[in-house]
């Protein structure tokens, strides 16, 4: 695995780890941007938005390459609040609740492929450490021996101003 990570305002490169930027670009690039504008706009002069704020209206096309996660019970066992169709078949159809979606409540290491989830872990731990957005650009290789480059972002979430108690993410991806 690969990967690129950064920061809102400032980037991060794991040792080992080389950038993958150039090869996850055009509306990936767009879309993460677009979701970190959303983020800020939605915090306004508060120093996180609350999870009661994001609107799926709001965030219509993209809607289905979000997720939301909790983290009230610790990273280790984050749990899906809410998790797109997209992200159901990024983590593998069998994944999906009935309407295509992660079912609320299902453990986010149990849901993400284990490269995926090293990765995912360690933004997750960044984020709500650093109380500040963080993205990567990674690889990884499929059940079905495809792979897939993405470009994700996780956003902390406070229900108190605070303390980060969820997050917001959002995953964009394609075949290599």
């Amino acid at each position: 695995m690969n990967g690129n990570l950064t920061g809102s305002t400032m980037s991060a490169e794991r040792k080992g780890q080389h950038a993958k930027s150039e090869e996850v670009a055009g509306s990936e690039r767009r879309d993460i941007a677009f979701a970190l504008q959303y983020w800020e706009e939605l915090r306004g002069e508060r120093a996180f938005p609350a999870s009661a704020d994001v609107d799926p209206a709001r965030l219509r096309e993209l809607w289905p390459f979000v997720f939301i996660i909790s983290l009230a019970d610790g990273i280790d066992v984050a749990a899906f609040t809410y998790g797109g169709e997209e992200i159901a078949r990024f983590c593998g159809r069998d994944r999906a609740g009935p309407a295509g979606e992660i079912p609320s409540g299902m453990g986010a290491a149990d849901c993400f492929p284990p490269p995926v989830w090293d990765r995912m872990k360690y933004l997750f731990e960044v984020a709500a450490n650093e109380k500040r957005p963080l993205g990567a650009s990674d690889s990884f290789t499929m059940r079905d021996g495809n792979e897939v480059i993405y470009r994700s972002v996780v956003m902390p979430l406070s229900d108190d101003d605070s303390e980060v108690s969820d997050l917001l993410g959002v995953i964009k991806f394609k075949p290599r």
